[in-house]
Order: structure tokens, then C-alpha cells, then sequence
């Protein structure tokens, strides 16, 4: 089915629409109105009135024209009968906000299968019950009750089952600058539609390029896998799984209603579908954001300029655990740093420590470190190691903004890994804003190096699937989860 009128509605409604700023119903509609949501918006609350300027509906059969999208804000014994009158009003999706279906046990169950079968009734498609909604960015809709004061868009979208993608996490994100995000959809209980429909929607977004999952269960294994392949043949999809062992499995069961389901099975099913793997929220971040910032690596050759020895070599040992090389450079490159930065007696190799080069100046002895990772043949991956503290201060527009004017078409990847204190924040705005994404905190060199082994093997993945796609079709026991 087509979702475009999900996630670009031009009529929006708001059951359960409120007066009380501290009620869901008002926060979903302040989000539309201050966001100024160019659609037509109708708040619906049986008292009537005005609500933020916005005339209010006593009922849905009360609008005048059918709903693209209707968000209900309203108590989960309420949602059968609203469902009626959305059926006949000849809305095409809803999502359900309220708790207290299947993931309560046998009753809501129940109530919950009743919703579904009024719904198909009338065709209307379903997202929930039991989840904060969903953020398009680049439409500025904020289906959701969650008050962000700003949003930042980018490629990247998010599919999760869990409110706290859409919540909390994206409020963190958004208010420390620390990754934009396109669409965020938090599925919940998964009633009707689920992660292979957001999957064959983002498949064809021209604003998305990269997809993250949060799965706690899958619905449909087989679909899953086929629909996965499909999409990583043109974006990535990183994915992290919750419920991996018999704890969390028990507790997604009272989450989101989600049956258990064999890791081994999922992690078998994860390879078939040619997805990447993370094992914490955190480091699907760190993977969604190296893949929307910068180019998939040519080659696993890794170049180093640093301004601590010591994260260096953690830097390059973590490369040797995830099979990447250290870069040989030509002798003309070192010979030129050399020339170029540093004193009598110093020795320049991968990686290439300036802190000696300082005395000719923080910005060229970044500039020129930079310059020659970047001009020299014989590495892939460029990763910055850097100090953003008083004594290597610079204008990083000058030394790393410059040189990448220069060099922006020669199709290197490039990390970089930040620690220090009061000029960290104006180094990471910078360097991000250049499309060089930023590691924080004394693991970055690690999670920097993790990022580049995920895009290496999504390319690897990628390779292999569009090969054994145009040799054979999958048989029926390779299609099996």
C-alpha cells in the first residue's frame, strides 16, 4: 500500500484533542500548529470550542471531508467506537496512542483484535496501539506528544517499536545538535502495519538514505528477509534487536506484546536479509551516522593523524581486530608533513602525530597533516584523532574546511574522533557541518573504527547479494528464517 499520505497527510486529525497543556491530545496538536503543519488540521474533543486558535470538532462525523491521518489521543476502551466513525468518514490511516491492549495480557487482546477488524472493514491502515507516533522532518510533522523545540532533518530514518526513539532519544539528539533525523516511526504493538511496510516505504523515500531498526519482534520472518534484501541493494538498514535472551523476552512480552524469538534465528535471518547488526542503541547511531555523512569506503587502508599517541595505538589495534590496514604513504606525502611542520629529528609515519608539529602552528600543522591523508594514493579512510583543547585551538573552517574544498570529489572516507573541554562543542559543530562526523569521549577511536568495519561490510554484503541475485532466484529454504 502507498504510505504517502501517512507521512504527508493534507488533513490531520486529533481525537482526543485537550485544553490541558500537560494532556497528550495538546501536545500532538500544539506540535502541529507551532510546527505550522501546512495541512488542514481538525482537532476533535466532545466539549467543542477552540484549542490554539484551531476550531474544535465535537466528533469525527462531524468533519467535512475524509482524513489522510488520524492520531488518537483518547483511552484505549474509546478507540473501537472512534474506529467506527473514522471507517465511515473514509480515513486512510491512524495511529493509536494508548496502552492497554495485547501487551496487558488476554483482555486487551482482544479489545486489540476488535480495533483491527473494524478498521480493515473501512481499509484504514494502523500504526500502534501503545506508541508516542511518529516525526517526518521534512514535512515538519510531529505526530507525536512529545514537545521537541526543534527538529533537524537529515537522511536518516528510524523505525522503532519503542516510544523512546521517537521521545527521548530524538529530544537528546535534537537539543545537544548531535544528529539529524528524517522520520522516526515508533511501531509499538505492531497491530497492522510493521517494520517490512516501513521498510518497502523507505525504500522509495528520496529523502531517506539510510535506515535504522529498532525490533523487539519480528512479524513475519520470510517477508522480512525478502523485502531486506531488496532495500540494502540500494540503502543500508542497521538494525538492533531487544529480546535477545529469555529476561527480555519476558519483559518485551509486557512491552509491546512481542513473542520471544530465538537470537540464533534472528541473527541467521539478519545475514539472509543482508542488514548490519549493532548491539547497542548507541552504536546504531554511530553506524547510521558514518553512513549518512560520508561515501562508503573504497578499500580497508586507514590513515591516522592524531594528537595523542596513546589513542593512536588503541586506534590501531583496533583496526587490526576488524581487518583494517594502516596505509602506506608514499615517501614524496611523509617527506613533504615533514618538510612542511615538523622540527629537526622527527620521523613521520602512520599514523601521523602532530603534537610535535604545533610550533608551526595549530591550523597548518592540521592543515597540512590533512592535506597530504587526503592527497596521497595509498589510503582509503582518513581518521582525524583530535584534541579540541587552548594549545591546539584553531579555526578548524581554515585548516580542515580549506583543504576540503580542495580535495571534497577524490571520494575518501573521513571520521574523526574528539576529546578535550571548552572548545569541543565549536569543533564538533564545524567538522559536522563539513559532513565529517564526530566521535565523542575517550571510545570515539573505537566506535569510529566500528563505523568504518559496518559500512565495509555493508559493501561487502551488498556486493555479494547483487552477484548471487543476478545468477539465481532465492529457493524456498534460503527464503526460511
Amino acid at each position: 500500500m502507498d504510505l504517502t499520505r501517512l507521512f504527508e497527510p493534507v488533513t490531520v486529525a486529533v481525537v482526543g484533542a485537550s485544553s490541558n497543556p500537560e494532556k497528550t491530545g495538546y501536545l500532538i496538536l500544539r506540535n502541529l500548529v507551532e510546527k505550522k503543519y501546512p495541512g488542514r488540521i481538525y482537532p476533535v474533543n466532545p466539549r467543542g470550542g477552540e484549542i490554539l486558535g484551531v476550531k474544535v470538532f465535537r466528533s469525527v462525523k462531524e468533519i467535512p471531508e475524509p482524513i489522510d491521518l488520524a492520531v488518537l489521543a483518547i483511552p484505549s476502551t474509546e478507540v473501537p467506537s472512534t474506529m467506527e466513525e473514522l471507517v465511515t468518514n473514509g480515513t486512510k490511516f491512524a495511529v493509536i496512542i494508548a496502552a492497554g491492549f495485547k501487551e496487558v495480557g488476554d483482555e486487551g487482546a482482544r479489545l486489540e483484535e476488535e480495533v483491527v477488524r473494524i478498521a480493515r472493514r473501512g481499509n484504514v491502515r494502523l500504526i500502534g496501539p501503545n506508541t508516542i507516533g511518529f516525526v517526518n522532518g521534512h514535512r515538519d510533522l510531529i505526530a507525536s506528544g512529545v514537545p521537541f523545540l526543534s527538529w533537524r532533518s537529515s537522511g536518516i530514518a528510524i523505525v522503532c517499536q519503542s516510544g523512546i526513539f521517537a521521545g527521548g532519544l530524538a529530544a537528546w539528539l535534537m537539543a545537544n545538535n548531535l544528529m539529524g533525523v528524517g522520520k522516526v516511526i515508533a511501531l509499538g504493538n505492531k497491530c497492522d502495519l510493521d517494520e517490512s511496510d516501513m521498510l518497502e516505504y523507505l525504500e522509495k523515500d528520496p529523502d531517506t538514505r539510510v535506515i535504522g531498526l529498532h525490533i523487539e519482534g519480528i512479524v513475519d520472518g520470510r517477508r522480512f528477509i525478502e523485502v531486506a534484501r531488496r532495500v540494502v541493494k540500494k540503502k543500508p538498514i542497521v538494525v538492533v534487536k531487544a529480546a535477545r535472551t529469555e529476561l527480555g523476552g519476558r519483559s518485551a512480552m509486557t512491552h509491546t506484546g512481542s513473542l520471544a524469538i530465538d537470537d540464533r534465528v534472528v541473527d541467521a535471518a539478519f545475514k539472509q536479509a543482508g542488514v548490519i547488526r549493532a548491539e547497542t542503541i548507541m552504536e546504531m547511531l554511530d553506524y547510521l551516522k558514518a553512513f549518512e555523512y560520508q561515501p562508503i569506503p573504497r578499500g580497508n587502508r586507514v590513515t591516522i593523524i592524531t594528537l595523542s599517541g596513546a589513542l593512536a595505538v588503541l586506534a590501531s589495534d583496533m583496526c587490526d581486530k576488524y581487518d583494517l590496514k594502516l596505509s602506506e604513504l608514499s615517501p614524496k606525502t611523509l617527506s613533504w608533513i615533514r618538510e612542511e611542520i615538523m622540527p629537526p629529528g622527527i620521523i613521520v609515519t602512520n599514523p601521523i602525530d602532530i603534537w610535535a608539529a604545533l610550533g608551526a602552528g595549530p591550523a597548518k600543522a592540521h592543515a597540512v597533516a590533512f592535506e597530504g591523508a587526503l592527497s596521497d594514493d595509498g589510503g582509503d579512510v582518513v581518521l582525524l584523532i583530535l584534541l579540541p583543547l587552548r594549545p591546539t585551538n584553531h579555526d578548524v573552517d581554515q585548516s580542515f574546511g580549506e583543504v576540503l574544498k580542495r580535495y571534497k570529489d577524490n571520494g575518501k572516507t573521513i571520521l574523526a574522533v574528539l576529546l578535550g573541554g571548552e572548545f569541543l562543542k565549536s569543533w564538533f559543530d564545524k567538522l559536522e557541518a563539513m559532513g565529517i562526523p564526530c566521535y565523542i569521549g575517550p571510545d570515539g577511536g573505537e566506535r569510529a573504527v566500528k563505523s568504518i568495519n559496518a559500512m565495509l561490510k555493508f559493501k561487502a554484503t551488498k556486493t555479494k547479494m547483487e552477484t548471487f541475485s543476478s545468477q539465481r532466484p532465492l529457493t524456498e529454504s534460503q527464503r526460511r528464517p
